[in-house]
């Protein structure tokens, strides 16, 4: 077995940039599944977004066009920016996608992880 101080560095950070490819991507796709709303259509307020926050960090908001949303609810006073998830279907998704990625690239640095490879 391969002890993890045996790792070179470019075998972590592959694992690490494939796992964070992944997330990237995948928050870009529900992001690109929004758009900036066109003049007159209907943004929801502070009030409705605050309602709309699950477990206090995603925002998921169907009825809501835009992609990137702010986090306060008003763009001139913002605490920056969070996806609308939009379903809480892609909130699973995300949430499963972020830990089985980090449990797989947690593990890849284990050495008894290894399973098959030679001693």
């Amino acid at each position: 077995m391969t002890p993890i101080g045996a790792l070179l560095p470019h075998q972590i950070l592959s694992s690490a940039a494939v796992y964070l490819g992944v997330i990237f991507l995948a928050s870009w796709l529900i992001v690109l599944s929004g758009h900036r709303p066109r003049p007159g259509e209907p943004v929801p307020g502070p009030e409705e977004m605050g309602r709309r926050v699950v477990a206090g960090m995603y925002y998921c908001n169907p009825d809501d066009p835009r992609g990137w949303v702010p986090k306060s609810g008003n763009a001139a006073h913002s605490d920056g920016f969070t996806i609308n998830m939009r379903h809480r279907s892609w909130m699973v998704a995300y949430n499963a996608l972020l830990i089985g990625g980090g449990l797989v690239f947690i593990l890849s640095l284990v050495p008894w992880a290894h399973f098959g490879s030679s001693r």
